[in-house]
């Protein structure tokens, strides 16, 4: 039987409890510094024939608020230079603990759309637009089996005939025995690119942008969570669909995050 949250207590949880506060405060320092909008000088421009994608809500799944309510979604307004989610204090703003609901798949995502303007291979193209995520992860072990939580980061543009999808490890913590395993993740990571073979025009193509977690027997907890905008019209601009030209190559993939890991603490 796994032990309640109030049980799980010494010096792993205050580690771990002394890392949030210090990932949830980088939200706090961007929005009081006079330069808040993450900018990258050499942001490709637009070209004739790109389709831009249409921002499209957000989406939440198993995540809770400090309440114990379903975490909100996002309200889609850029704000201390992100589109997304983020802490008002040094709380966490969405939690999920095993303890309440057993292994579960939350997720916080945002979505953008555009209509396919023609046929053939595509490149759906994040024109250095960065993603930001601040939060930590922490897998409860005990005497028997292999317990784990994970956070990540994931860009899936889909449409009835196509798809590329990348996933980014944010923070992953495992643990076998009685211990805890607590991780951190926090900062910006520049969104690649992806290719997409045999799209179809006509197709509504969505790009949905998650941070997404994955736990057996621990919790995840998100500070903050989004797309870097100065401002709605520069979200609006993020991303791009161009027609592939035949001579370039795909897309390469990102270099890994490399998360932070802590070392297990046994219960007291």
């Amino acid at each position: 039987m796994e032990r309640p949250v109030h049980a799980v207590a010494g010096p792993g949880r205050r580690l771990i409890t002394r890392r949030l506060a210090l990932t949830a405060l980088l939200p706090a320092l961007l929005a009081c510094a006079p330069q808040r909008t993450i900018r990258f000088a050499d942001r490709p421009p637009l070209l004739s024939g790109d389709a831009p994608l249409v921002y499209g809500g957000s989406g939440v799944t198993a995540f809770a608020d400090r309440r114990g309510r379903p975490c909100p979604p996002s309200s889609g307004h850029a704000a201390h230079g992100v589109v997304g989610w983020q802490s008002p204090d040094d709380d966490p703003l969405c939690v999920l603990d095993t303890v309440a609901g057993g292994p579960a798949t939350p997720a916080l995502e945002l979505r953008w759309q555009v209509t396919v303007p023609e046929s053939g291979d595509l490149d759906l193209l994040a024109r250095r637009q960065a993603a930001g995520a601040w939060g930590a992860v922490e897998a409860r072990g005990s005497y028997f089996g292999q317990y784990y939580a994970v956070a990540e980061l994931v860009l899936e543009a889909s449409a009835p005939s196509c798809r590329g999808v990348v996933t980014v490890p944010l923070a992953r913590a495992e643990v076998t025995g009685p211990w805890n395993r607590p991780a951190v993740f926090a900062g910006w990571i520049e969104l690649p690119d992806l290719a997409l073979r045999g799209c179809v025009a006509g197709e509504v193509l969505e790009l949905r942008l998650r941070l997404a977690g994955r736990v057996n027997r621990g919790r995840i907890e998100v500070d903050g969570f989004g797309a870097a905008a100065g401002s709605d019209v520069e979200a609006a601009k993020a991303f791009v669909l161009r027609r592939r030209d035949p001579s370039a190559p795909p897309p390469a993939a990102p270099a890994p995050a490399q998360p932070t890991a802590v070392s297990p603490t046994p219960y007291p």
